[in-house]
């Protein structure tokens, strides 16, 4: 993943949550896009729960857009 294609599902017109997987298998929900944070090479995200997660940006794997309710579909 490169950098400017996080930056680029941050600046749609319409913000929808999105899912994150890392190399490791982590999945991270970003549920709004204040809590997102592109870095040069790494991202932060601020957790609901007050937990800072911070992560390369080449270890993302993959990027899954959520419906809006930001529920993952089963």
């Amino acid at each position: 993943m490169r950098r400017e294609e996080l930056k680029a599902i941050l600046t749609r017109p319409a913000f929808r949550p999105f899912e994150i997987t890392l190399e490791s298998g982590e999945r991270y929900i970003v549920r709004h896009p204040e809590s997102f944070s592109v870095l040069l090479r790494s991202a932060v995200i601020d957790m609901p729960d007050g937990v800072t997660i911070i992560f390369e940006i080449e270890d993302v794997t993959s990027v899954r857009l959520l419906p809006r309710n930001g529920r993952r579909k089963s």
